[in-house]
């Protein structure tokens, strides 16, 4: 039987390596990670994973981590003019950046979206092999012919409907974290992380951005933000 499939309509995730991240980890190690450490369980017995729950979502403003900012901003760029074919009309504001952390296969983040921003990235300074999968989450399922198709979890169920998962109906995929990558992901694509063996800390510099018109582009877009220059608070 002769057929193509046409596939349509991706979502892109940019993963990129950060160069001089040795460099940029021993920094963070020895000279900021202390102001941001927090506290491993938080007031109702849970488990904190991110800095950012306990108020301190602001390393951007750090400025011995300024160079490791300018190259993070830089792979942003480069995701919005070379994979989304935008033009350089924007400029690219961290809002927010935190540090997420966690130490062991049962401290997951829970799936949520970052509704704040237009664009996320997450940047590993320390990872390995056992670290728990960043993984994100397909929520509007184009080829689930009907609601639950791909919902039983085992393959070898003799009641599942579906033989294997692939391209065209995978509700989730998942990347290993390594030390040095940095994952760019429109903020409001559903993402969580998914438990390993991990028995080490695994550490990440995550943040939310804003995409602005340039302050030299002409006032013509009825879409988008234009520069934070021409606005005002009354």
């Amino acid at each position: 039987m002769r057929y193509d499939t046409i596939q349509l309509f991706p979502t892109s995730i940019y993963v990129g390596e950060i160069e001089n991240h040795e460099e940029y980890r021993k920094v963070f190690y020895s000279e900021i990670y202390s102001k941001y450490d927090f506290p491993h369980e938080n007031e109702r017995g849970g488990l904190n994973t991110s800095s950012v729950n306990c108020g301190r979502p602001l390393l951007h403003h750090e400025r011995k981590l300024e160079p490791l900012f300018r190259s993070l901003t830089e792979h942003m760029r480069n995701y919005c003019q070379n994979v989304l074919m935008m033009r350089d009309i924007f400029d690219i504001q961290i809002m927010k950046s935190w540090m997420s952390r966690s130490y062991s296969s049962n401290e997951n983040v829970p799936l949520h979206i970052h509704s704040t921003s237009h664009l996320s990235f997450v940047y590993y300074l320390s990872a390995n092999e056992r670290s728990n999968y960043l993984t994100f989450v397909n929520e509007n399922h184009p080829n689930h012919l009907f609601e639950g198709l791909t919902d039983m979890d085992s393959f070898d169920d003799p009641e599942a409907m579906m033989s294997g998962y692939n391209f065209e109906t995978t509700p989730e995929y998942s990347i290993e974290p390594q030390e040095g990558m940095i994952v760019v992901f429109p903020s409001r694509l559903p993402h969580m992380t998914l438990p390993r063996e991990q028995n080490e800390e695994r550490l990440a510099i995550a943040g939310d951005c804003l995409l602005t018109l340039k302050r030299n582009q002409p006032m013509i877009y009825s879409q988008g933000f234009v520069s934070p220059e021409y606005w005002r608070v009354f």
